[in-house]
């Protein structure tokens, strides 16, 4: 029995250069100014192979000149290596009836090749189309949506034995999936302090946004620009809020939670403790604030509280009362807590003080008003 590729699947696709004789059926075209009469090409479509090889040297549209070697391990065991790498354009019609040029890129060819492989592997990574193996075959492109069918001759290929499966080079794709998705400086280490790791020449080079796993899941959020070096002039002209909660119920009034007010200028901080986050308590806290600033508050310069949208912050009542003693509004965008900078910062150092008397004290969390007081 002849061998085959393990594992994979093997489909034909045959094509003709120059016109198509029957514009329904799916085609995969070679279109190389090189070559001057009409010759018909067979491809293996295999799931399993990881590179795209040739036998006929025409086939390559452009030569790559700057490379290391390439050595290609066949279904035989023998060990080839690439006499050229270069890439292929191909002409592809679609289910509708319409041409598409597709670019095959790192072809490998050696004369010793039986038939020209189609790497389905490739064919996703460089070019973002899919290959479906069903009762009709097609290749899907990602961007277009477009499908490209080709035909089954309902057998395998025996003269793709010496087509290439596995090849030398290193695959910085299957080893940044080995090893749990690591950058190129983490892969780079473990080659130095491990012992039977791949090696390559020179510097590991990854793109990590060419791989979908890490984009789906190892995604972060863009960093907040640094803040600007905007100075504020007067006591009043921003203050910012932010409320932190729950805490257990104290035990000098059931409060839950906690109220700050920090001024831009002087960097004066109040805190005040809610039983809840309504907007009335919240409303009750600020007039407590202004009524004991008011001596150092303008009369005749606008005066901004700076909160985020939170529930507690945009009520009409709270509105009302903003308008009623001329204080301006002003919020920060959903999920951006940099931009209510000064008042979650001033969490950070409470809480932080907090946390150590507790563990240094050991008393129950139901004091922690008292910390509080003491952490200002």
């Amino acid at each position: 029995m002849p061998r085959t590729l393990c594992g994979s699947l093997l489909y034909t696709l045959a094509a003709v250069i120059g016109h198509h004789a029957c514009p329904a059926c799916a085609h995969a075209v070679i279109d190389n100014t090189r070559v001057k009469r009409r010759r018909k090409y067979s491809w293996i479509v295999d799931s399993g192979a990881t590179v795209h090889c040739v036998n006929d040297l025409s086939l390559l549209t452009t030569i790559y000149t700057k490379h290391e070697p390439v050595y290609i391990k066949v279904a035989d065991k023998r060990v080839l290596r690439a006499t050229a790498v270069g890439s292929a354009l191909v002409n592809m019609t679609d289910t509708h009836g319409r041409q598409h040029q597709v670019t095959l890129h790192n072809v490998v060819y050696h004369p010793s090749f039986q038939s020209n492989l189609l790497s389905v592997r490739r064919l996703w990574k460089d070019n973002r189309m899919s290959t479906r193996f069903r009762d009709v075959n097609y290749f899907k492109c990602k961007h277009t949506n477009s499908k490209f069918e080709f035909e089954h001759h309902k057998q395998y290929r025996a003269h793709t034995a010496c087509a290439a499966t596995t090849t030398k080079v290193i695959d910085t794709d299957l080893l940044h999936a080995r090893f749990g998705h690591a950058s190129a400086r983490r892969l780079t280490k473990m080659r130095e302090r491990s012992r039977r790791m791949p090696t390559w020449h020179g510097a590991l080079e990854h793109d990590p946004t060419s791989c979908d796993a890490c984009n789906a899941g190892g995604s972060r959020r863009k960093p907040f620009a640094k803040r600007t070096n905007h100075t504020y002039t007067y006591f009043g002209e921003r203050l910012s809020s932010d409320l932190c909660g729950p805490f257990p119920k104290s035990v000098d009034g059931g409060y839950t939670y906690m109220l700050n007010i920090v001024d831009a200028h002087t960097h004066e901080l109040g805190v005040y403790y809610l039983r809840s986050k309504r907007s009335e308590e919240v409303k009750a806290a600020m007039q407590q604030f202004l009524q004991e600033n008011r001596e150092y508050l303008p009369t005749d310069k606008t005066i901004t509280w700076h909160t985020d949208n939170g529930d507690e912050f945009m009520s009409d009542d709270l509105d009302a009362f903003c308008e009623e003693f001329a204080v301006n509004r002003s919020y920060s965008v959903p999920y951006a807590p940099p931009q209510n900078a000064r008042a979650e910062r001033m969490w950070g150092v409470m809480l932080r003080s907090m946390r150590i008397m507790f563990a240094a004290s050991g008393v129950h969390e139901s004091f922690w008003t008292y910390a509080a007081r003491q952490a200002c």
